[in-house]
């Protein structure tokens, strides 16, 4: 019972504390949102819970410790609940190969004490203090969504360019906390103009940057202000590619080109796509509505 007990208690306080110095270090600009946050912290984490006696009581206490992190972050809004939940899968498997690598140095060396414990501690030191003198640039990357609609490019093109109301459901993501969207307002139809595109969150400004009506129109978003900064993320330009299938039948395509600090990449850049495509898909239903 009193291995449990340990095991819990210790591998409690070693999460919340690892978890606090990456966020104080993140918060003082010591630390980017690149590999040593997202995977070489919550490795060191799992190897300290794996090195203790009971495993299982060690592993439920690194979760609680986790959960109640995500709790104090969404309170304090330090960040969004929507952030939190896409950061979980690639937190929690860092710490299942952690856990795996600390029981097997367990296994070879059976008495651990709390220096070993808290030494895994140096893995995301040394990963954090090469990201920053290496740096963590600003990685490009593109999402698009296609759909076909019952109606003339014109039709799609004037229904596009400007849009008074936004109100089909919102999908899984906006509802816990993906912006929203709900108009978009047009200054002048050329380029040079101005898209306002107006949120629940804040807005988005865009300069009309070259357009040939009723087939491309390419935006540079100019400004971009919405309640949860994400300083990571840096959307560059909504270009829509308008096409004729048949008299009755147009297909649209939007992309959406963004540049992003977040890694490791193949994690981010799929769950940034997903995020993205979950907002021109909220758009094109809307269109889809109004046309058909």
């Amino acid at each position: 019972m009193e291995k449990k007990s340990n095991s819990f208690k210790v591998s409690f306080i070693v999460g919340l504390s690892f978890t606090t110095i990456g966020l104080i270090l993140t918060l003082a600009g010591l630390a980017n949102f690149g590999m040593a946050i997202f995977f070489f912290l919550p490795l060191a984490v799992g190897i300290s819970s794996g090195l203790l006696p009971d495993l299982k009581q060690a592993i439920f206490g690194t979760l609680s410790s986790i959960l109640l992190f995500s709790i104090f972050l969404i309170l304090t809004k330090a960040e969004g609940i929507i952030c939190v939940i896409m950061a979980l899968p690639i937190l929690l498997l860092a710490m299942w190969i952690g856990w795996a690598i600390g029981k097997t140095i367990r296994k070879k060396k059976e008495n651990t004490d709390i220096k070993v414990t808290i030494a895994p501690i140096l893995i995301f030191v040394v990963a954090n203090i090469f990201e920053i003198f290496s740096g963590n640039p600003q990685v490009p990357s593109s999402t698009s969504t296609s759909i076909t609609l019952n109606a003339n490019p014109e039709k799609v093109y004037n229904s596009i360019i400007q849009v008074d109301t936004v109100d089909v459901e919102t999908s899984l993501l906006q509802k816990i906390g993906l912006p929203i969207p709900r108009k978009c307002i047009l200054t002048e139809a050329k380029i040079g103009g101005l898209r306002l595109c107006e949120f629940e969150e804040g807005y988005i400004l865009e300069t009309i940057k070259d357009l040939i009506p009723n087939k491309y129109l390419r935006m540079e978003i100019t400004e971009c202000k919405l309640d949860q900064e994400r300083h990571w993320l840096k959307f560059n330009e909504d270009i829509y590619k308008i096409e004729p299938l048949t008299k009755k039948k147009t297909r649209i395509t939007r992309t959406t080109t963004y540049s992003s600090t977040l890694k490791p990449r193949i994690y981010w850049e799929f769950i940034e796509a997903l995020t993205i495509k979950s907002e021109q898909d909220f758009v094109f239903r809307n269109l889809k509505k109004d046309i058909e």
